[in-house]
């Protein structure tokens, strides 16, 4: 029996960092907003802390994924199904 999915679209913020060493003025002048970012792909995995989400999904064993991303449930903003497919 083949696993179904469900695809789905989820809107998230994005944390934002700087690299290298600052002073302490430079981490306070620090101004960066955090990114809203739109991901859309397969439902892979769930908890009560994230969702993992994979935009390929291997058309022969349908249990390898790629480009995957684990997002945390704080961070998702919204979140809808957009289908489900075997």
């Amino acid at each position: 029996m083949k696993t179904k999915y469900q695809v789905h679209e989820v809107t998230w913020w994005d944390s934002c960092s700087a690299a290298g060493w600052q002073s302490k003025e430079e981490v306070g002048d620090f101004n960066a907003k955090p990114m809203e970012c739109r991901t859309v792909g397969v439902l892979v995995a769930e908890d009560k802390n994230h969702i993992t989400m994979a935009l390929s999904v291997c058309p022969e064993s349908r249990k390898e994924f790629a480009d995957v991303i684990q997002i945390p449930k704080v961070a998702i903003q919204s979140r809808r199904k957009i289908r489900s497919y075997k």
